[in-house]
């Protein structure tokens, strides 16, 4: 093998999903296993790295633990002003791939995108998206803010034009910092 092919094939990886399904071992570039992905495995919900015995390890303490912890910044986020009204994110950091898993993969709506390393569950709309939130809360008025005034403040999901969505998503990413030392 010369150098040149040496080289690229360091660059390829394999489909883990085709490995999982068929032993495939087929080497692909990033934007080719992207493509691939996106037309062989569209919706995909298989997670094959990791094992049943690791999401059955997770308590319902943690899973309610996270549920109390998400209540809470969803609380903080909702404003009685309607300046502040619009789209919101919330980002929970640290919070682990396999609870992520064991909480959504059993949502219709989950997906698991190999190549980016990135998980998503979608929530849409009062009754399919608001209500199911709820009973995953395990609290039906999870996204209502209420002021001793009077005023309150919601998530809003569903007008009489558009369903809106409330999507978790979970993506494996590394920082890497770099100290630079000066020699004195």
């Amino acid at each position: 093998m010369n150098a040149k092919n040496k080289k690229s094939s360091f660059n390829k990886t394999t489909c883990s999903l085709c490995q999982f399904t068929d032993n495939s071992t087929r080497l692909y570039t990033k934007t080719k296993l992207s493509l691939h992905q996106k037309q062989l495995h569209p919706n995909n919900r298989v997670v094959p790295h990791i094992q049943q015995l690791l999401l059955d390890s997770i308590s319902d303490t943690q899973v309610r633990s996270f549920w109390s912890s998400l209540l809470v910044r969803i609380e903080k986020k909702l404003s009685y002003h309607r300046s502040k009204s619009g789209v919101r994110q919330l980002t929970c950091e640290p919070f682990s791939e396999e609870l992520f898993v064991k909480i959504f993969s059993n949502e219709e709506s989950f997906t698991y995108i190999p190549y980016l390393k990135k998980y998503k569950c979608v929530f849409t709309g009062e009754a399919g998206g608001y209500n199911r939130l709820g009973y995953l809360f395990d609290c039906k008025d999870w996204g209502e803010k209420n002021h001793v005034s009077g005023a309150k403040a919601y998530v809003f999901m569903e007008n009489e034009k558009r369903k809106k969505d409330v999507t978790f998503i979970w993506s494996d990413f590394v920082v890497t910092k770099f100290v630079m030392a000066k020699n004195l």
